[in-house]
């Protein structure tokens, strides 16, 4: 007796199919949407070099973000052109949530007016979230000379750009403000670039005879006494140390960096979500608040909303000063 073969009808057949590709669909707008976000490893972006004081920093925040990512972060230097090359990779990046970066206020407000970049300003940068104030000081070794601010400025005003001031990269938040202290004092420094942190080691080293920085970079060789700080731009001192800023000796100069996560625009609001708040989580754990204690930065949380319109006005300002100084280039 030959075996009876069952086919399903044609109407169950269509309706199975149908059921199969749905399924799928859904499947892959839940991929999409984030819904099993993050399957691989993430990369983050630090637009500076390895072991500059945002490179430390981030680093921590991305050993701790993991945690609750489930997944590695892994931090990939990408120096040059004042952080703009960095920048512009995450921009370009696909908008998956597997490339986000570092930024600072500059990077993304006062560059890209001043050279042609790949991106022209804040409106181009999906902000995540704010994570950082990075308070900038004026230091001399300790044997200098100049015991206040008010000496090396006078000096500067009767023995013009015979000073040399080390700073990092051009056209950054420091360079804006060692140019306003020349403005408000009447000092004629002589400025001289380097990169992220090499300013420090130029100074201890004699071939100049201030730097502006990070207390991060500058702190170790302070408490080693081969070095002091003159003044400290922006509005606060800094908590345990014996400084004062440059607004209570009588330079209102306030502008100080600040340093975000940034995503290129398209990135699924759901993973931009995620993101922030594991990065949120990382900012709040024991590990980076003993870091911020320890290099004198200040954890300073803002939503991604909030620091699009910072960034907004920020950058205003800075197109004033970029035009002020014909910084064009």
């Amino acid at each position: 007796m030959g075996r009876t073969t069952w086919r399903m009808p044609p109407g169950r057949r269509r309706l199975a199919v149908l059921a199969a590709t749905a399924l799928v669909v859904l499947v892959s707008l839940g991929c999409q949407r984030g819904g099993t976000y993050p399957q691989k490893p993430i990369t983050l972006i630090m637009p500076l070099a390895a072991g500059s004081a945002p490179d430390v920093n981030f680093r921590i925040l991305a050993e701790e973000a993991k945690k609750t990512l489930g997944q590695e972060v892994v931090v990939v230097n990408r120096p040059g052109g004042g952080g703009s090359v960095g920048v512009s990779e995450v921009l370009q990046a696909k908008p998956d949530g597997y490339t986000l970066g570092m930024a600072a206020v500059a990077m993304v407000t006062l560059q890209p007016t001043i050279q042609d970049f790949p991106y022209k300003g804040p409106q181009d940068v999906l902000p995540i979230m704010q994570v950082l104030e990075a308070p900038i000081s004026m230091s001399v070794l300790n044997e200098s000379r100049w015991k206040t601010m008010q000496e090396l400025v006078e000096e500067a005003k009767s023995k013009p750009e015979t000073i040399r001031v080390g700073m990092a990269e051009r056209f950054s938040v420091l360079h804006v403000e060692l140019e306003r202290l020349q403005e408000l004092s009447g000092a004629k420094l002589t400025i001289v670039p380097f990169g992220a942190g090499e300013q420090i080691p130029a100074l201890l080293g004699g071939t100049v005879d201030a730097a502006v920085s990070q207390p991060t970079v500058i702190l170790p060789h302070v408490q080693a006494g081969k070095a002091r700080m003159l003044g400290i731009f922006g509005e606060e001192r800094l908590e345990g140390l014996e400084s004062h800023t440059f607004k209570e000796q009588g330079y209102d100069i306030t502008q100080i960096p600040y340093e975000f996560l940034i995503a290129p625009k398209g990135t699924p609001p759901e993973i931009v979500q995620k993101l922030h708040d594991s990065f949120q989580g990382a900012l709040e754990s024991a590990r980076f608040k003993e870091q911020a204690e320890k290099t004198k930065i200040r954890v300073k949380y803002l939503s991604g909303d909030e620091l699009a319109k910072k960034l907004e006005a920020d950058a205003q300002v800075y197109a004033d000063v970029a035009r002020k100084l014909n910084w064009r280039q």
